[in-house]
């Protein structure tokens, strides 16, 4: 049996939160349920070049920063 680590559950919650945000704010914005939601293959497309380039920018940058460091003193900074 694996363990589950704090960061899995965190993500967990992370991800239940955002769907109850999201079905909670389409609640709000189509009160009466008569405006379907349509979502073209675009946007998600879009959506996912648009996570995809934050992750590299903010994975990258704090990458690139480490690498300029002396070992010793990365992690003596911990």
């Amino acid at each position: 049996m694996k363990r589950v680590t704090a960061r899995r559950k965190a993500l967990a919650i992370a991800s239940i939160l955002g769907l109850v945000a999201i079905g909670g704010a389409s609640a709000l914005g189509n009160p009466n349920g008569d405006m379907p939601m349509i979502i073209s293959i675009r946007e998600i497309m879009g959506s996912c070049v648009v996570a995809f380039l934050i992750g590299l920018v903010f994975g990258f940058l704090p990458a690139r920063n480490a690498a300029h460091l002396d070992p010793v003193d990365a992690l003596s900074r911990e």
